[in-house]
């Protein structure tokens, strides 16, 4: 997405604000993976400090159970450097201030129960195609907020 794409798109999150939307400013304003959001519980949150905190991912699985062929599973992330802590822009935090919720609840279900990636996927492409913007993998997402970071540093 160019700048203007982008622009478009946090309004339309703005606009349209729910715990879908807060997922996906998550992934946009600090870099995550799609799993990593699903995982995020606020207790991974600390905001007098400004850090979040990923020590986990939410994936499904296949399984050799016969019940059932794939399974949810939370997991640590998939490689030792991904277990991070990432600084909360002023704007990210009090924008979190606002949605905070009880410390063991998944932030973007807001219960105990946490929403699957390829739901959030599905949700992420329904916001795109409401705003009138171009068809992206959620994963974009992480590399934009990389082409971000960058742009500031210049």
């Amino acid at each position: 997405m160019d700048a203007d794409e982008q622009t478009k798109l946090c309004e339309y999150l703005n606009e349209n604000d729910n715990l879908t939307s807060l997922g996906i400013k998550l992934a946009l304003g600090a870099g995550l993976r799609i799993g990593e959001v699903c995982a995020l519980r606020w207790k991974d949150i600390d905001l007098n400090k400004r850090i979040l905190t990923v020590n986990s991912t939410l994936q499904r699985i296949h399984c050799d159970n016969a019940d059932r062929k794939t399974k949810l599973t939370i997991t640590a992330p998939k490689s030792e450097s991904s277990i991070r802590q990432i600084p909360i822009s002023n704007h990210l935090a009090s924008y979190l201030k606002q949605q905070i919720r009880d410390s063991s609840c998944f932030i973007i279900s807001g219960t105990q129960k946490p929403i699957e990636p390829r739901t959030l996927q599905y949700r992420f492409n329904a916001i795109l195609k409401n705003a009138e913007l171009p068809s992206i993998h959620f994963h974009a997402l992480r590399h934009m907020f990389a082409t971000n970071c960058i742009r500031l540093e210049f």
